[in-house]
């Protein structure tokens, strides 16, 4: 992209008798300019500043009419990738609390039929609770009569697709899209403005997660739009089921952007799709340029973003921890007859971690950071 001319410069091909006259109006023109731009900047970073505390509270705040019962067995579908475990753990973290029980049945994310035979071993396993996370509720819909016919609680998270009657659905893509959305959109929008450049951003998405990340990266584009930035552009490019699994992130990535240079800012809705994305960059000889947001971060690039690269504009935290145990929330609720429909138009607390969050730079953000005492106040219990 080409740089602006200051307009300043043709005010060297007036007459010598009139450049003192010509400097200072351009002087004052350009201060004009400056304190403009520096206004319009400024106002996009005190709009980005919202995002950026921590969330204090938890989405439903509502006790249980009841204490949940004790014994309860917990299924989790788990996909043996990073969110998976970090949910699994966290499952396990809530359900001590409970007094209830979890275990994981995997399945194979490149195989989609093995999800319907991993919701049928959790069916056949006497359990009381099944919790799906990340996935097309299609690829499970048609085994979910036979969990209600056992009076087993379906607990459905950040997932996508139809609604399926019986199924409580908690965080869903469409809900928990829209804040992720509109902060990296604000985030890039800002920077962009401190630059003096026109966004053009790609997400980094996989094909393993087109259903689920379909609305988000619909509101990304909306976002985008309602900026009144008619230059600015929004795409996407998927990485394969192959590299998605095996972390394979960088190679694909970095020859798209060789061939469309005119992208100068990147998102990732998930930290696995960018692994060493940045540094790659780098090695590429494409420098500095490209900026990157990204949500739900490892712990690795918590630590990157505490080194304060530039390239690194921050990461939106959006807690699994939270959201595991927002789902057993949910079917603490379903068990004991109280109503959980709220959690579908819900998102999980979502904020904004930037090379300035001092302390809250940890491996594992959560909030709000009291929400272990949050819940048991929820159910009632010690």
């Amino acid at each position: 992209m080409k740089a602006r001319v200051p307009l300043t410069l043709t005010a060297l091909t007036l007459a010598t008798a009139c450049l003192v006259a010509c400097s200072t109006a351009s002087t004052s023109s350009s201060q004009t300019a400056a304190a403009a731009a520096s206004g319009t900047a400024t106002a996009a970073s005190t709009a980005l500043a919202q995002y950026t505390a921590t969330p204090t509270e938890l989405p439903v705040t509502a006790p249980l009419s009841k204490k949940p019962p004790t014994g309860v067995k917990v299924a989790f579908l788990q996909n043996g990738q990073t969110p998976g475990e970090q949910f699994s753990a966290a499952l396990q973290g809530a359900v001590k609390v409970l007094g209830w029980t979890e275990q994981d049945v995997n399945f194979d994310p490149s195989n989609p039929a093995s999800i319907g035979s991993a919701f049928l071993t959790a069916v056949n396993a006497k359990v009381n609770v099944i919790v799906v996370q990340g996935l097309d509720s299609a690829l499970y819909a048609k085994f979910v009569p036979s969990a209600l016919a056992k009076h087993i609680v379906v607990i459905d998270t950040v997932s996508s697709g139809g609604t399926i009657p019986g199924v409580t659905y908690v965080d869903r893509s469409d809900s928990a899209g829209k804040p992720v959305a509109t902060i990296a959109v604000a985030a890039i929008m800002a920077d962009a403005k401190a630059r003096h450049v026109t966004p053009h951003i790609l997400t980094v998405s996989s094909v393993l997660f087109t259903s689920l990340l379909t609305p988000m990266i619909g509101d990304i584009a909306a976002d985008v739009k309602s900026a009144n930035c008619g230059a600015c552009s929004a795409g996407v490019f998927d990485l394969s089921a192959q590299a998605t699994i095996s972390n394979a992130v960088t190679a694909p990535v970095v020859s798209y952007l060789q061939t469309h240079p005119d992208i100068n800012y990147l998102f990732t809705p998930n930290g696995s799709l960018s692994i060493g994305l940045l540094s790659a960059i780098q090695q590429a000889g494409m420098g500095t340029s490209i900026r990157l947001v990204g949500a739900t971060p490892l712990p690795a690039q918590i630590a990157e973003l505490k080194t304060g690269n530039p390239q690194d504009l921050g990461w939106i935290a959006n807690s699994i921890v939270v959201v595991a145990w927002m789902s057993m929330d949910a079917a603490a609720r379903v068990l004991v007859g109280d109503s959980a429909a709220m959690y579908a138009h819900v998102a999980a607390p979502t904020w904004l971690l930037t090379k300035d969050s001092g302390s809250a730079l940890v491996p594992d953000p959560v909030a709000p950071t009291d929400y272990v005492s949050k819940f048991m106040a929820l159910w009632n219990v010690k």
